[in-house]
């Protein structure tokens, strides 16, 4: 029972993170100064602009739910292995190296056929809004879908799927720092906590990695159970709780530093670190990114241990997190391709910026979610 409740929260854990992805997608495109702060005309009389170093930025910043992916893919294959018996982590490993490139080849490969097509078709009707083109013939396209989007990051044709790159290299990593780890080895602690600065000065996205698989060591090997043991804890179920819920609250907190804007409210306590981080990072924002969702990630694992409800449990969440990787490959089309037609068009009608883009992305998430149902059980039916 308690296997299925993890399934459960997780899937309501990307579901939650694919949408926040897409409204920060969303925002950037129609509400620029949500993300860019002063450095964009505002188009919402200073709420944008305002967003932008909002305490709940982390709603809307991608770049948090994307460490939030990463982290989560490196923590489920670090916890496999780890829970493997030491004569089957090699064969486990094995198996989740082997079966990585192939698993997001197939979605990523149809997302780019699909594109393809797209882009072909509404040049023929006349339908093409915003003049998109293909950059890649039909040999060149498939370079790109089958290699450089996975070994260089390319993404000239779809732009999240940079974020395939560290998808498919983070996992690898984990599978690599996971092998080694055992209970009888706290020290491993340290080893991934001093691994995080060559991993930040390469790509601050590899931290995330990293760091999912120190949550692998901490669960699976009890370390919380020790730490709880030791501080009288365990039977505090309150104390507890709350202590879950600020560490859920924190990680949130952390992972809305603002991306590009300069704070100039309560993220100013932050500041000191990000100044620090510069140190060692072309992007230390991106680094606080990691840092919060490690921290969330803690929480939500604390809440979970002690079997408390969850709103990531829920059907709607779960049902989301079934979908998730069809909305993140998805929704970048829908906005690109109807998403400025349909915001031109109600800025027209209606007059007011708001009340289009709030139709706007209503409309867009049902097509999204739609989409996203059929894509996915293709693609099932594939396997």
């Amino acid at each position: 029972m308690e296997k299925k409740e993890k399934v459960l929260w997780l899937d309501g854990l990307k579901g939650l993170a694919c949408m926040g992805v897409f409204a920060h997608h969303f925002m950037l495109a129609f509400f620029p100064a949500s993300y860019y702060g002063t450095g964009a005309k505002s188009l919402l009389n200073g709420f944008d602009t305002a967003l932008a170093t909002a305490p709940f930025g982390a709603l809307i910043n991608g770049n948090f739910w994307v460490c939030l992916f990463i982290l989560i893919s490196a923590y489920l294959a670090a916890r496999s292995i780890m829970r493997s018996p030491d004569e089957k982590k090699g064969e486990r490993a094995g198996s989740i190296v082997l079966r990585r490139y192939p698993r997001l080849l197939i979605p990523v490969l149809a997302v780019c056929v699909l594109k393809f097509v797209l882009i072909h078709v509404l040049d023929r009707l006349g339908w093409n809004y915003i003049g998109a083109v293909l950059p890649y013939g039909l040999k060149d396209w498939l370079k790109h879908s089958a290699v450089l989007v996975f070994f260089t990051q390319d993404d000239t044709l779809i732009g999240p799927l940079w974020t395939i790159h560290y998808l498919f290299f983070g996992v690898l990593l984990a599978v690599l720092l996971a092998l080694p780890a055992k209970k009888t080895r706290p020290w491993m602690i340290l080893v991934y906590v001093l691994l995080l600065y060559p991993a930040a000065v390469l790509n601050v996205h590899y931290t995330s990695a990293i760091l999912g698989v120190l949550l692998a060591d901490i669960e699976v090997f009890e370390r919380f159970g020790k730490l709880s043991e030791k501080s009288g804890l365990r039977d505090r179920r309150t104390l507890s709780a709350v202590l879950a819920a600020i560490l859920i609250v924190l990680g949130g907190f952390i992972g809305g530093y603002p991306s590009y804007a300069e704070p100039e409210n309560i993220y100013r306590v932050l500041t000191p670190f990000v100044h620090l981080f510069g140190r060692v990072t072309d992007t230390p924002a991106e680094f606080m990114h990691a840092c919060g969702a490690f921290v969330m990630m803690l929480g939500i694992l604390y809440w979970n241990r002690l079997s408390l409800p969850s709103v990531l449990s829920t059907k709607v969440m779960r049902y989301l997190g079934s979908i998730c990787l069809g909305v993140f490959l998805l929704h970048i089309l829908w906005i690109e391709q109807l998403g400025y037609y349909l915001n031109d068009l109600l800025v027209s009608k209606l007059g007011s910026r708001a009340g289009a883009g709030a139709a706007v992305f209503a409309i867009l998430t049902v097509l999204l979610v739609a989409s996203s149902e059929l894509f996915c059980r293709v693609l099932r039916q594939k396997k």
